[in-house]
């Protein structure tokens, strides 16, 4: 949810809202979290999908290409899908520990700090096309 500060910025948070029961009847509880960070991390991702997609980028570069195991490659093709680790788990049928593991063995193999530098070089070396 999207909401405004006192100084009238935007900030995208996290609402739960509890109901908890005492002696002096139920009390509602709304639990605010701050989700910007993961909000503006989707938004780059978005930006770097939509940027590698277009007709005019340059043609991918196929130097130092990594080796990859398939199952490395269908990791990499649901990330640049958006999907989390629990997403791809589910869909592999794999644990979300053994998701982490072929994402951390990408982040090696690709020379990357983050997901969405996995990503982003994926698509510079010509692994991920459009």
């Amino acid at each position: 949810m999207c909401i405004r500060t006192r100084s009238g910025d935007k900030r995208w948070v996290s609402v739960s809202n509890l109901t908890i029961e005492s002696q002096e009847g139920p009390h509602l509880v709304h639990l605010l979290r701050d989700s910007q960070g993961t909000h503006d991390a989707l938004q780059m991702a978005r930006g770097l999908i939509q940027l590698s997609t277009k007709n005019e980028a340059p043609a991918p570069r196929r130097r130092n290409v990594p080796v990859l195991t398939t199952r490395q490659l269908e990791v990499l093709k649901l990330l640049s899908e958006g999907k989390s680790v629990r997403e791809i788990g589910k869909e592999l049928y794999l644990s979300e520990a053994t998701v982490r593991n072929h994402v951390r063995s990408l982040l090696q193999a690709l020379g990357a700090h983050s997901q969405l530098e996995v990503l982003a070089r994926a698509r510079e070396m010509g692994i991920l096309t459009g």
